[in-house]
């Protein structure tokens, strides 16, 4: 599932009955903060996620901080 890209943060979801993933991309020159809120219809049920490429822990998924020009790939936790 991909939801359209919105201010340079582009955001889609990979699943299956075992697991959700979240990769979101910052395409700008400039830290973003990303508010999950607008992805509800994917993400309702987890609260907190596990950075995949960092292993991460993150307590909350109520908003994201993404540095410049990178992504991230998040396994969503309940």
């Amino acid at each position: 599932m991909q939801f359209l890209p919105q201010d340079g943060l582009y955001v889609y979801f990979r699943y299956d009955a075992t697991g959700t993933v979240m990769v979101a991309s910052n395409t700008t020159d400039k830290p973003a903060s990303l508010p999950t809120a607008r992805f509800s219809e994917r993400m309702d049920g987890f609260s907190k996620a596990r950075n995949v490429l960092t292993g991460e822990s993150l307590s909350s998924v109520a908003s994201l901080q993404l540095p410049a020009k990178t992504a991230v790939v998040l396994e969503l936790l309940k």
